[in-house]
């Protein structure tokens, strides 16, 4: 008499991927999924441990440039018929490191980028009016020049974080817009045009919130013009250090350039 064999169900480890491990797949889909993203603005698929080191250079030169402006803003500059704060330079010289790491990135990594210097900002300024608050020792008799170079009124505080915010955003999208529709040609009128944008946006915003209704309106006008002019300066100069930077990310990681079909 012949006894069926009992069916057996496969084991749950054959069912269940290992803890950690992505199935074959899961690989598939996530590939057709990469595949799907417009592939002028999507992340770049070659980034590894080696080339991710060239966007750390630029995120450092990114945080730099923004806590740097924190600290010099307080010095009014005058340029000729202008008067500036100091720090619209640096503060502006910060967009060029979005458009360099949209184009060798992708989207993704510049939008990572504008966070990680959003975070750094509000820090710094937390640890600057912390650092004011506290009280100094008695044989120190500089706080009232550190309260006078460092400390923020919070309407700028909050004008600054706005702004930042808003425009670098729009940066990032206007540049990746761009690059769409170029089809990745024409770096220097993407970064032009992306700059530019973002520039008046931030210049209105700012100023906007900071001083209308603070200065009588004929300075604010004054203010607004000269920023905006030293603004679109900065926007042309800082070309030429878009293409050189990514000439260079492009020389000491080669698998990092893509080609569009």
């Amino acid at each position: 008499m012949n006894i069926p064999s009992p069916v057996t169900s496969p084991s749950t480890e054959t069912l269940l991927p290992v803890k950690g491990q992505a199935t074959t797949q899961n690989l598939k889909i996530a590939n057709s999924n990469e595949h799907k993203e417009n592939p002028y603005t999507a992340r770049n698929p070659n980034i590894n441990d080696r080339n991710i080191t060239g966007f750390c250079i630029v995120f450092a030169f990114f945080v730099g440039g923004l806590i740097t402006s924190i600290i010099i803003a307080s010095k009014i500059v005058s340029i000729g018929v202008f008067v500036l704060p100091a720090s619209v330079f640096i503060w502006a010289l910060t967009y060029p490191c979005s458009d360099i790491v949209a184009e060798v990135y992708g989207r993704k990594y510049a939008n990572k980028l504008v966070l990680g210097g959003f975070i750094a900002y509000v820090v710094m300024l937390f640890v600057l009016m912390e650092a004011i608050a506290m009280t100094p020792a008695p044989f120190w008799t500089h706080q009232e020049a550190f309260e006078t170079v460092l400390k923020t009124t919070p309407r700028v505080m909050i004008a600054i974080l706005i702004s930042y915010l808003i425009t670098q955003f729009f940066d990032v999208h206007m540049f990746s817009y761009l690059r769409q529709k170029t089809k990745g040609k024409y770096l220097w009128l993407r970064n032009n045009i992306s700059t530019m944008c973002s520039q008046t946006l931030g210049n209105t915003i700012f100023l906007s919130i900071a001083f209308l209704g603070v200065f009588p309106m004929d300075k604010w006008i004054h203010l607004f013009v000269a920023n905006l002019v030293a603004r679109y300066c900065l926007a042309w100069v800082d070309t030429t250090i878009v293409y050189s930077a990514v000439h260079a990310l492009y020389k000491f990681y080669p698998e990092l350039r893509r080609s569009y079909k």
